[in-house]
């Protein structure tokens, strides 16, 4: 009996450890942004009135590797500016999370995998800012 209770043990948490485990989407291509928009103001130690926007912060996402659930590329700004990015999908195959310089975020896959939200903030002491970006996969 006390084999047979492991035994339903193991297979339940392998049912449900599976569960949590979507294959990755290869998400490696250019995003091109749809649509957006960002807030910022300054800090307390770097006073700067708020600004509102509702335009996209970045141009593109280029997913330039993918290696499973882990993935990194390059974010281009409207402003020409790139920086490099890190990220991951979650267990859940659609939650996306990013590391960016000076900033973190989180996003979603859409069911069809050809539309990327993705939403952050920056971590600096001179200014706030947050920002959400609509993408559609281009390549």
């Amino acid at each position: 009996m006390k084999n047979l209770s492991s035994i339903v043990g193991l297979s339940l948490a392998v049912m449900v450890g599976s569960s949590f485990a979507a294959d990755a989407p290869n998400i490696v291509g250019t995003w091109e942004a749809t649509s957006g928009y960002w807030s910022q103001t300054g800090t307390d130690s770097n006073p700067a009135p708020a600004e509102l926007s509702q335009k996209s912060v970045q141009q593109n996402i280029i997913i330039q590797v993918q290696q499973g659930n882990a993935f990194h590329g390059t974010t281009i700004r409207y402003s020409g500016e790139s920086r490099n990015l890190a990220g991951v999908i979650g267990p859940d195959g659609r939650s996306l999370f990013f590391s960016i310089d000076y900033g973190a975020g989180t996003g979603l896959l859409s069911e069809e995998g050809n539309q990327m939200r993705y939403c952050g903030t920056t971590i600096q002491v001179t200014r706030n800012f947050a920002f959400c970006t609509i993408f559609k996969r281009v390549k």
